[in-house]
Protein backbone atom coordinates (compact mmCIF):
# COMPACT_ATOMS: atom_id res chain seq x y z
CA UNK A 1 0.00 0.00 0.00
CA UNK A 2 1.27 3.05 -1.31
CA UNK A 3 0.66 5.56 1.81
CA UNK A 4 -0.28 3.63 4.93
CA UNK A 5 -0.21 6.35 7.60
CA UNK A 6 -3.88 7.31 5.44
CA UNK A 7 -6.98 5.57 6.56
CA UNK A 8 -8.86 4.84 4.04
CA UNK A 9 -12.40 6.89 3.93
CA UNK A 10 -15.54 6.82 2.42
CA UNK A 11 -15.18 9.83 -0.46
CA UNK A 12 -11.27 9.79 -1.00
CA UNK A 13 -9.97 9.00 -4.12
CA UNK A 14 -6.97 7.05 -4.46
CA UNK A 15 -5.05 5.75 -7.59
CA UNK A 16 -4.99 2.08 -7.83
CA UNK A 17 -4.15 -1.07 -9.67
CA UNK A 18 -6.38 -3.73 -10.36
CA UNK A 19 -4.24 -5.55 -12.68
CA UNK A 20 -7.45 -6.09 -15.02
CA UNK A 21 -9.02 -4.61 -17.71
CA UNK A 22 -9.61 -1.05 -15.92
CA UNK A 23 -4.97 -1.38 -14.96
CA UNK A 24 -3.95 1.86 -13.06
CA UNK A 25 -6.26 4.38 -12.82
CA UNK A 26 -8.27 7.01 -9.71
CA UNK A 27 -10.90 4.97 -7.58
CA UNK A 28 -13.60 6.71 -4.92
CA UNK A 29 -14.01 4.71 -1.80
CA UNK A 30 -17.86 4.12 -1.53
CA UNK A 31 -18.12 1.68 1.09
CA UNK A 32 -18.53 2.82 4.87
CA UNK A 33 -15.79 4.04 6.93
CA UNK A 34 -16.21 0.61 9.56
CA UNK A 35 -16.22 -1.51 6.69
CA UNK A 36 -12.80 0.08 5.78
CA UNK A 37 -11.05 -0.05 8.97
CA UNK A 38 -11.86 -3.64 9.22
CA UNK A 39 -11.70 -5.73 5.92
CA UNK A 40 -8.77 -6.20 4.23
CA UNK A 41 -11.18 -5.12 1.10
CA UNK A 42 -12.70 -1.74 -0.59
CA UNK A 43 -15.86 -1.12 -2.65
CA UNK A 44 -14.86 1.10 -5.01
CA UNK A 45 -15.87 3.30 -8.20
CA UNK A 46 -13.62 3.92 -11.10
CA UNK A 47 -13.08 7.49 -12.46
CA UNK A 48 -12.02 8.67 -15.98
CA UNK A 49 -10.93 11.75 -17.34
CA UNK A 50 -13.15 11.08 -20.85
CA UNK A 51 -16.08 12.79 -21.01
CA UNK A 52 -19.13 10.60 -20.49
CA UNK A 53 -22.67 11.06 -21.47
CA UNK A 54 -25.05 12.68 -18.83
CA UNK A 55 -26.24 9.66 -16.40
CA UNK A 56 -28.23 9.59 -13.56
CA UNK A 57 -25.37 6.86 -12.31
CA UNK A 58 -22.59 9.64 -13.97
CA UNK A 59 -21.01 12.34 -11.25
CA UNK A 60 -18.56 14.39 -12.53
CA UNK A 61 -16.17 15.95 -10.10
CA UNK A 62 -13.35 18.87 -10.74
CA UNK A 63 -10.31 18.46 -9.07
CA UNK A 64 -8.96 20.73 -6.28
CA UNK A 65 -6.19 23.30 -6.87
CA UNK A 66 -3.59 20.59 -5.51
CA UNK A 67 -4.15 17.97 -8.32
CA UNK A 68 -5.49 19.69 -10.76
CA UNK A 69 -2.29 19.52 -12.91
CA UNK A 70 -3.54 15.75 -12.72
CA UNK A 71 -7.11 15.94 -13.25
CA UNK A 72 -9.24 18.88 -14.13
CA UNK A 73 -12.48 16.95 -14.87
CA UNK A 74 -13.52 13.30 -13.93
CA UNK A 75 -16.42 11.55 -14.19
CA UNK A 76 -17.11 8.70 -11.16
CA UNK A 77 -18.94 5.64 -12.85
CA UNK A 78 -21.37 4.12 -10.25
CA UNK A 79 -22.49 1.56 -12.80
CA UNK A 80 -19.36 -0.10 -12.24
CA UNK A 81 -19.19 -0.42 -8.52
CA UNK A 82 -16.28 -3.14 -7.97
CA UNK A 83 -14.57 -4.46 -4.77
CA UNK A 84 -10.62 -4.66 -4.44
CA UNK A 85 -7.78 -5.02 -2.46
CA UNK A 86 -6.80 -2.12 0.00
CA UNK A 87 -3.10 -3.62 -1.11
CA UNK A 88 -3.73 -2.40 -4.69
CA UNK A 89 -4.48 1.19 -3.85
CA UNK A 90 -0.85 3.29 -4.06
CA UNK A 91 -1.13 6.51 -3.61
CA UNK A 92 -3.95 9.06 -2.34
CA UNK A 93 -5.15 11.58 -4.52
CA UNK A 94 -8.43 14.09 -2.91
CA UNK A 95 -11.23 13.88 -1.16
CA UNK A 96 -14.48 14.58 -2.48
CA UNK A 97 -16.82 18.28 -1.19
CA UNK A 98 -19.65 17.77 0.72
CA UNK A 99 -21.49 18.63 -2.25
CA UNK A 100 -19.89 16.02 -4.68
CA UNK A 101 -20.34 13.65 -1.68
CA UNK A 102 -24.16 14.20 -1.66
CA UNK A 103 -24.21 13.80 -5.93
CA UNK A 104 -22.57 10.41 -5.38
CA UNK A 105 -25.13 9.13 -2.61
CA UNK A 106 -27.47 10.01 -5.40
CA UNK A 107 -25.94 8.60 -8.17
CA UNK A 108 -25.37 5.18 -6.38
CA UNK A 109 -28.84 5.07 -5.06
CA UNK A 110 -29.98 5.47 -8.52
CA UNK A 111 -27.35 2.51 -9.56
CA UNK A 112 -28.23 -0.02 -6.83
CA UNK A 113 -31.53 1.59 -5.19
CA UNK A 114 -32.31 2.07 -1.81
CA UNK A 115 -34.58 -0.80 -0.52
Amino acid sequence: MGDARRKFQRGDIWIGDTGGSFGRRPYVIVSNNRFNATSDYLTVCPLTSRRKKDMESHVVIEADDNVRTIYSESTIMTEQIQTIRKDCMHSYVMSLSREEMRKLNMAITYTIGST
